[in-house]
């Protein structure tokens, strides 16, 4: 176990974060302020990770997320999520490359929400299913996004709101039947022209196969408001 605020505002404490297979837990603010700090890599084994655990940490390096913050029931069953609803683990972070799964089924509301250092590419793979409302609001530096992880089932209210610099284009899989208004919202907004990808929906906002269902998107607020997108198809299982 990291106890809380086990290392915070060790400003100059540099280099790779190596945590031992066993460990369990990493407390609240226990990186807090650790800003020289580099790579990271989160073992499957922590069942714990306590808010703002990460925050204004890291020196541009990757980050690498296998273990959970703690459990939540779907369906009857325990499974592994990341953030504790209320306040985001990484805000203000400066990683670069963030790789989530393992364990991790569900990100929770405000995981990574005000991320704004976060950059390079955002991989979602594994068995994450979920990713709840504002996970990753206004990751403004983000560059990739894959959600390609072949279980992604539900994407929340502005879970991708406000990623404005993404490049390449977004890919929304089969796997999705569930999707809330502003999901996308400000998507690749700031990204250049030239380097703007297509948008390709397979993927449906309910189980009925409607794309958009104005149950979800009240207030006139879409998926999509002011994404930039070079071309749109849509397809899979929209009907």
């Amino acid at each position: 176990t990291i106890g809380d605020s086990a290392f915070e505002n060790c400003s100059k404490m540099s280099g790779d974060l190596e945590f031992p297979e066993k460990l369990t837990s990493i407390g609240s603010r226990a990186f807090y302020n650790g800003s020289s700090i580099g790579l990271v890599s989160i073992p499957v084994s922590v069942t714990s990770i306590g808010s703002s655990a990460f925050e204004n940490s890291a020196s541009g390096s990757s980050l690498t997320i296998y273990g959970c913050s703690g459990k939540e029931t779907v369906d009857g069953k325990e499974v592994g999520a990341l953030g504790d609803g209320t306040n985001s683990i990484f805000r203000n972070s400066n990683y670069s490359n963030i790789t989530i799964g393992g364990s991790v089924k569900i990100i929770k509301e405000y995981a990574s929400q005000y991320g704004g250092r976060l950059s390079g590419k955002l991989d979602i793979r594994g068995e994450v299913q979920e990713i709840r409302k504002l996970a990753f609001d206004t990751c403004d530096n983000l560059t990739e996004l894959s959600l390609d992880n072949g279980h992604i089932q539900k994407i929340y209210e502005g879970a991708f709101a406000r990623c404005r610099r993404v490049e390449g284009g977004l890919y929304i899989p089969k796997t999705v039947n569930y999707m809330e208004r502003c999901a996308f919202k400000q998507f690749a907004e700031l990204t250049p022209p030239e380097k703007l990808g297509e948008l390709k929906v397979y993927g449906t906002s309910d189980d009925k196969g409607n794309l958009g269902n104005p149950d979800l998107n009240s207030d006139g607020a879409p998926l999509f408001s002011s994404a930039h997108f070079k071309n749109v198809t849509i397809g899979g299982n929209v009907t």
